[in-house]
């Protein structure tokens, strides 16, 4: 981090992963975990496109661990499709703090999220 150097590497090549987008305050410093979402290859490749939330992955950057092949939480600790049929879409919001508990807020959608819309980030001051 004092270098300014920055590495690039594959987390694995087992899973089609992506990582969630985090405040911006946070960029570039040193972290402990990492969240990345698994996609479902096999719910992908039937869906139109579309692709489907398999599970979620917590890497420990400070450790060299390996992926396990099960969903790591529930679909619904994050934002989740409700019914493949895109009828009835929710979000889920969560409180970051505190990931066991239900969601602080939920959100009935119009239209499906697009793949790749992670969140937003705000002072609670701006968020009421």
């Amino acid at each position: 981090m004092k270098t300014g150097e920055v590495k690039e590497k594959n987390a694995t090549t087992n899973f089609s992963m992506e990582f969630s987008m985090i405040n911006e305050k946070f960029i570039g410093l040193r972290n402990k975990f990492g969240y990345l979402q698994v996609v479902d290859l096999e719910a992908s490749s039937i869906s139109e496109g579309l692709a489907k939330y398999g599970g979620l992955a917590k890497l420990h950057f400070k450790k060299d661990e390996k992926l396990i092949k099960v969903n790591i939480c529930s679909q619904r600790t994050l934002f989740a499709m409700e019914q493949p049929l895109l009828q009835n879409l929710k979000v889920y919001v969560v409180d970051v703090k505190n990931f066991a508990t239900h969601p602080v807020a939920t959100i009935t959608l119009p239209s499906r999220v697009p793949y790749g819309f992670h969140g937003a980030f705000m002072p609670n001051d701006q968020a009421r």
